[in-house]
């Protein structure tokens, strides 16, 4: 086998060379450190020879060096964050230094997701839109409108080419991002009954929906409702299955990296761990004393975050639902939690309008990201 770059790279200066190959190999330019370009360059070494092995090393840490230096997805070196003051802004994770504000919401924006190539922000909000945001303009790419209330939860497929919405009219909506058509709804109802002097009469009755979340196969939505619910649902087939286990409102669910695992939070201050394969309950987390309004995973998959109405932010064992240190106390509600890639931090959105930062080995605060007028409602890095 040739080597992929006709010799060795052994500065940024030869990175155009290499990119130049690579393009003749594939057909496409390498644009980030991602896993598939990471496993496209790693095909080479089949049958590759020590200078073959050589060159791929080479390329990779050029790849990473450009990246770093350009502030490529490499860094992650962002944070977005959404506001009942009908914005979104992002701010530089390094200074706390607000970028920019996303504009065009008319009331609250109460959802907020990256996608996995980290180049689009999508917003939801209770003016029943679901917008879509360039993260290197930070222009309005696309407008999704099919709610008839509220948005509550927003959540990218883990391949990045859907998007799911779920409302407080019942339903989720799923979106295909190629063409911003609507695929299918998806709704979630049980029967009842009433009665009355002159008998009974069946109701069925649409459950507000307020998470959502894909599987890792893109097959399955689950979504969270305010009935204490967790229904899993065919895409294709519209089949659905009903988790039981919270006693009350369902606030947030995420997926593990891996998609094996699924934790939500309820406001009955608790938090279950899934087996997302099985559907079956793995483990309760407890400790707060206020309601959980989010969750999230670390990158790893080892750590489980939660903010709470408590006004702390805990760390928790993925694995043994044992809490991992002293909570992290906050000056007001926590409304959402969120990982930098590494791990290495956690943002707080909270009630009193700001963003606080931490140190996950610490626990101390970094800084506060101040500049919204209403609560934070959600934060990712990107």
């Amino acid at each position: 086998m040739s080597s992929p770059t006709s010799g060795r790279i052994e500065s940024a200066n030869d990175f155009q060379r290499a990119q130049d190959a690579y393009h003749a190999a594939f057909g496409a330019i390498p644009q980030s450190k991602d896993e598939i370009v990471r496993a496209k360059l790693l095909s080479f070494i089949i049958g590759a020879s020590e200078q073959d092995l050589s060159s791929i090393q080479k390329l990779l840490e050029t790849l990473n060096n450009t990246e770093d230096r350009t502030g490529g997805l490499a860094s992650q070196s962002k944070i977005v964050s959404a506001s009942s003051d009908h914005t979104l802004r992002v701010w530089d994770a390094t200074t706390g230094k607000e970028e920019y504000t996303l504009i065009g919401h008319s009331e609250a924006v109460t959802s907020v997701a990256v996608s996995p190539d980290r180049k689009t922000i999508a917003s939801g909000s209770a003016d029943q839109i679901v917008r879509l945001w360039d993260t290197t303009t930070g222009r309005q790419t696309r407008l999704l409108a099919g709610h008839s209330s509220a948005i509550k939860s927003v959540a990218f497929s883990f391949d990045g080419t859907k998007l799911a919405s779920g409302s407080d009219d019942g339903t989720v909506l799923v979106w295909d991002l190629a063409t911003g058509k609507q695929e299918c709804t998806l709704s979630h109802s049980t029967a009842s009954a009433s009665y009355g002097y002159y008998g009974s009469k069946a109701h069925t009755i649409k459950h507000a929906v307020t998470s959502v979340g894909f599987s890792l196969d893109g097959k399955s939505i689950i979504a969270g409702t305010r009935d204490n619910g967790i229904w899993v649902s065919d895409i294709a087939t519209g089949a659905q299955e009903l988790l039981s286990g919270h006693s009350n409102t369902i606030t947030s669910l995420v997926f593990s990296p891996d998609g094996r695992h699924m934790a939500s939070g309820s406001t009955d201050g608790t938090v279950q761990v899934w087996d997302a394969t099985t559907s079956q309950a793995k483990s309760i987390i407890s400790g707060h004393s206020g309601a959980i309004n989010s969750i999230a995973f670390s990158p790893d998959g080892s750590k489980i975050a939660t903010g709470s109405g408590d006004c702390t932010v805990r760390l928790w064992d993925a694995e043994s639902a044992k809490e991992e240190r002293v909570p992290i106390c906050q000056p007001s509600n926590v409304k959402s939690v969120a990982f930098s890639s590494d791990g290495s931090k956690i943002v707080a959105g909270l009630t009193d309008h700001t963003l606080r930062l931490y140190d996950v080995a610490t626990g101390l605060e970094e800084c506060a990201l101040t500049g919204h007028s209403g609560d934070v409602t959600g934060s990712a890095f990107f």
